[in-house]
Order: C-alpha cells, then sequence, then structure tokens
C-alpha cells in the first residue's frame, strides 16, 4: 500500500533498467528508526538501485515502479 505525500512531475515511471536514487526510512515495531536521511540520523546519502537488477525489497521495488519523478510516498 502507497499513500502519496508529495506528487512527483511528469508522467513516466522507472521501469527495469532504470536507476532509481532514493532515501529511506524505516521504523521497527519496537521504534529502532534506520534512516538514510542526515536528519534522522543516517549519512544523508541515498540509496542507488537499477530496477531489475539490484537486491530489493519486493514490496520497495513495486512500490517505486509506480513513482514518479520527485515524488514522496510512504509504504
Amino acid at each position: 500500500m502507497k499513500a502519496l505525500t508529495r506528487p512527483g512531475g511528469g508522467d513516466s515511471r522507472p521501469s527495469d533498467g532504470d536507476q532509481v536514487i532514493y532515501h529511506c526510512t524505516i521504523q521497527t515495531l519496537d521504534g529502532v528508526v534506520e534512516s538514510t536521511r542526515s536528519e534522522n540520523g543516517g549519512r544523508g546519502a541515498p540509496i542507488r538501485h537499477v530496477l531489475g537488477k539490484s537486491k530489493m525489497i519486493v514490496e520497495l521495488l513495486e512500490g517505486i515502479s509506480t513513482m514518479l519523478k520527485g515524488e514522496v510516498a510512504m509504504f
């Protein structure tokens, strides 16, 4: 399930072979936060993956493939 926080621009979505660059913040059920964002304790460097070639969590892969450039969403 994806909840849109901020809409993206354009009308194309990434497909297999496209490089996607994104930030990710995950909170476990016991409250531990892992993040790529510096304001949440991460390094501040985004994650880079090539769709269809990089190992990714299936739900994240499915969600990212539905996003537009600049879109912010919660999964």
